[in-house]
């Protein structure tokens, strides 16, 4: 690790102290948004000199109203974060040590070393590792795009496909297509229920919402309800009505609450179901097998509180389900999602106002036709199934270290901490990295997973670059349409990640990687290379935002437009690629699940705990923990813990402990609280920072979640790590003296 930290570059000159007369001039103040998560807020930045000196919420934004969290402050602090790599960089040692390089000599290397590998085993043999930053990032998402096709890699690994993966393969399984994503009607539904996410913390999931909070406020100012499902009572769950369930048995729940919607239906409401949902009649047959006393047991959630939910969602004229990444990283996420729906259905609230309806954008990625089937392509060793395009990042390390044909030699890595961040990652996939050929890395920092490339390619931050909501306007509840120029110049020698790929492909001699190649085409025969901002401009005059361009929305609406005040109905649902046309109710995926849950058993006297999973407040995954504004001095990470599991593990608060699974141990210091429910331990995710670049992070260090679960025990359908519900047990940490040995031979 001494290389690391020697090796590294100084922070960048230009970078002057707060007192120099440079930043004692005027101030402009300039509208842009956050892409950090899916909300995107508005924020005015306000610039000095050539320094980014604060940001604050934009009032005057249509999307976000005056909303933002902290984080895009904070990552003002990591902008100029002398442990930021500005500077590209070549491996001269072990993980970890770096040499300063010219851009000329870290691209030229790529290039030799991805065109000698391509030549010699084929493009099959270089792939993708991609984690969430990117996803916000336009010019980098749609250039990676045409960069995969320059050289012909058709292998992506991605953090979404072990978070998310599961909510796609239900909508495959429901509506024929992973692209055909429902979104909640918040702000006229007169009925939500959220299961596993914590929406107040964590902002939206896979909705686009900046005021999600009130949006929920405003179904109860209707007369609604808002029911929160979840093991922790979290802020959510504080401001609304909090159900507390075991960790990982959200099935059993919603198949007791679809039994009891439909024994409280009449048989005319069962007639119209029948005739507008393919699969009703054996769906209900199926529901109404199951016992409501014994699906009571498994969740922990009382018969009279399935009762009075399932009337609540009869008698409203509107419900909604809200799923978070915590209905998918579980056991049966695929059958949890699709029962989310089932609920939806048998109420009437699929693809009606106040239920769930389709995105509406000004710039709509889904294809024209269905995505590619869930399974298709599975990973070489492992057999993961590819969902969405992407492979769970967890099958990485096995389709790197296992020989054969297909064996990846070469990774592109971008903006991904897989190692911490993936179910499959810790020392296994460390392991695996460095018997890589070749890999690149683009990011910001030197992380625990990129520590092993070859070439480090510094990679601008948010505020350093334009950028429009590509990818996640169709997210948005209240369509609207914003873009924002760069700030402030790249910080030191950091370069867009459309133009890093532009520049390897090039230099390869495979041309540029603009996907739209007649768009580059016409630039070239110009004189010139396309821009993002080019193939924007493209994709909007082919939405229906007609008029808007990139220019005419950063000059003439500044603070982004309404396109829409809500959503349209009847589109969701509108030329299924079912065999029928209709929702499929009775789907195989639906089947095989169900018998494989009643088949399951988890009891196990060694294993008396399950470990949840917790995004805190200032954390995105594993990349914002150097900041001293989110993460002041004072932090301390502690799992959660229950008074009577510490008083039955004879451990006390403030104390720490080790947690213990089938394949591996943690260390962690708890905090005893009564916000938890008993029999579970909530653990902050997307930790155990060593060896980085970012001193902050290391310091404050965490343990890795991930170590306690087993690669080789996935979800079924999408094959998706389970990292929550993950059976543990808690022990007191030895003290001097005491004999050695605890938990199981295969823990480490």
């Amino acid at each position: 690790m001494n290389g690391l930290h020697s090796n590294l570059p100084a922070a960048p000159g230009h970078i002057h102290d707060a007192g120099n007369p440079q930043h004692r001039g005027p101030l402009r103040s300039q509208a842009t948004y956050c892409r950090i998560c899916e909300a995107c807020c508005g924020l005015i930045a306000d610039v000095r000199g050539d320094r980014l000196i604060r940001v604050h919420p934009d009032d005057a934004h249509p999307h976000s109203r005056g909303f933002s969290c902290g984080k895009p402050q904070g990552l003002v602090e990591l902008t100029y974060d002398p442990d930021r790599i500005t500077t590209p960089m070549v491996r001269n040692g072990p993980p970890g040590s770096f040499v300063p390089v010219t851009w000329d000599e870290a691209l030229d290397r790529c290039a030799e070393r991805l065109s000698a590998i391509r030549d010699e085993f084929g493009p099959e043999a270089i792939a993708h590792l991609r984690g969430n930053p990117p996803y916000f990032e336009s010019g980098g998402f749609l250039w990676a795009t045409g960069f995969s096709a320059a050289l012909g890699i058709t292998t992506s690994y991605t953090v979404n496909a072990e978070d998310g993966a599961s909510r796609l393969a239900a909508n495959e399984a429901l509506y024929g297509d992973i692209s055909r994503f429902p979104r909640p009607d918040l702000w006229r539904t007169n009925l939500a229920m959220i299961i596993g996410a914590n929406p107040l913390d964590a902002r939206s999931t896979r909705v686009s919402e900046p005021r999600i909070r009130d949006a929920f406020d405003s179904v109860v100012a209707r007369g609604g309800r808002v029911l929160v499902v979840d093991p922790r009572r979290t802020r959510t769950a504080q401001r609304y009505e909090h159900i507390s369930i075991r960790p990982g048995t959200d099935p059993w729940f919603l198949v007791a609450l679809c039994k009891t919607i439909l024994e409280l239906s009449d048989q005319r409401a069962h007639a119209e179901l029948a005739r507008t949902f393919a699969g009703f009649d054996e769906f209900a047959a199926l529901m109404a097998a199951f016992d409501i006393d014994d699906c009571a047991e498994h969740c922990g959630i009382e018969p009279t509180t399935v009762l009075d939910v399932a009337q609540e969602f009869l008698r409203s004229e509107s419900a909604i389900v809200y799923g978070g990444t915590g209905t998918c990283v579980q056991r049966f996420g695929t059958l949890t999602n699709i029962l989310l729906d089932s609920v939806l259905a048998i109420t009437g609230n699929v693809d009606r106002v106040g239920g769930v309806l389709a995105g509406w954008a000004a710039i709509d990625l889904a294809p024209g036709r269905p995505g590619p089937k869930t399974g298709i392509k599975r990973s070489r060793v492992e057999g993961r199934p590819e969902v969405g395009g992407g492979l769970p990042s967890a099958a990485l390390a096995a389709d790197i270290s296992t020989p054969g044909p297909g064996k990846i030699r070469a990774l592109v890595m971008r903006g991904c901490n897989t190692v911490l961040a993936s179910g499959g990652g810790g020392e296994r996939l460390e392991n695996a990295l460095e018997q890589l050929d070749f890999s690149l890395a683009i990011d910001l920092y030197v992380n625990e997973t990129n520590r092993y490339a070859d070439v480090f390619l510094p990679v601008t931050a948010m505020y350093e670059r334009d950028d429009y909501p590509v990818t996640t306007g169709d997210l948005q509840l209240r369509p609207t349409a914003y873009a924002t120029r760069a700030v402030i110049e790249p910080v030191g020698l950091a370069r867009d990640a459309w133009w890093i790929f532009d520049e390897i492909s090039r230099r390869m001699g495979l041309g540029g990687s603009c996907p739209d190649k007649e768009l580059e085409q016409l630039a070239e025969a110009r004189g010139s290379r396309p821009t993002p901002t080019d193939l924007i401009n493209r994709l909007l005059e082919k939405g229906p935002g007609a008029g808007l361009t990139f220019e005419t929305l950063v000059e003439e609406f500044p603070h982004g437009v309404t396109l829409r005040e809500t959503l349209p109905a009847g589109r969701l649902t509108a030329d299924l690629p079912t065999p029928d046309g209709r929702v499929r109710l009775n789907s195989e995926q639906l089947r095989s699940e169900i018998g494989r849950m009643r088949s399951y058993h988890d009891s196990d006297e060694t294993w008396p705990l399950r470990m949840i999973g917790r995004r805190e407040k200032g954390s995105q995954n594993t990349w914002m923990h150097n900041s001293a504004r989110l993460y002041p001095d004072d932090y301390r990470f502690v799992a959660f813990v229950h008074p009577r599991d510490a008083e039955v593990s004879q451990v006390r608060d403030g104390e720490t402990v080790r947690l213990v699974s089938a394949v591996g141990s943690i260390e962690v210091p708890i905090k005893v609280v009564d916000a938890i429910r008993q029999g579970v331990v909530s653990v902050p995710n997307g930790w155990g920072h060593r060896g980085g670049s970012w001193h902050r992070s290391n310091r404050f260090a965490g343990a890795n979640t991930n170590d306690l679960v087993d690669h080789t025990d996935v979800e079924a359908i999408a094959g998706m790590s389970i990292i929550n519900g993950v059976p543990i047990r808690m022990e007191p940490l030895e003290k001097p003296g005491s004999a050695t040995g605890h938990g199981d031979q295969q823990a480490r």
